[in-house]
């Protein structure tokens, strides 16, 4: 849970990612909406857990059950400003619970791209914040 008074994080998706999301069926496309605001609250879904292709739990994944099929979502929340939304796909596959390899390089191309975007976006605020703070010494 986030402190109180602390600012609610922006959510950015990666690529194709809403449009991904938008195709899932609209009662899984709800649950995925309900647990992102979750998790912009600061609060993790019962259903997330580490992604397959992440090192050190950076990437998380969302899974809902469908008919003969598991959707999923590939997230990054460990940023103090922002919350990645990185890859929804459509897991087929009945054979082992890992994600296909093509899936797992989607995301991780994506994270790099996700860590570069918040650089570039809050690398400024936070410069500002650090010069702000040498002024009053």
């Amino acid at each position: 849970m986030r402190p109180a008074g602390a600012e609610e994080r922006i959510i950015v998706y990666i690529g194709s990612v809403q449009k991904d999301i938008n195709a899932f069926p609209p009662d899984v496309r709800n649950e995925i909406l309900e647990d992102i605001q979750l998790i912009q609250r600061g609060e993790t879904p019962q259903d997330a857990s580490p992604f397959e292709g992440s090192t050190a739990g950076n990437m998380m994944k969302l899974v809902k059950p469908g008919d003969k099929v598991t959707y999923r979502v590939v997230y990054v929340a460990k940023f103090e400003r922002a919350i990645y939304v990185l890859h929804g796909f459509v897991k087929k596959s009945h054979h082992g619970i890992r994600s296909s390899r093509e899936d797992i390089e989607t995301a991780r191309r994506r994270y790099v791209a996700a860590k570069q975007h918040y650089e570039q976006t809050f690398a400024e605020e936070k410069q500002s914040k650090l010069v702000r703070k040498s002024k009053k010494r």
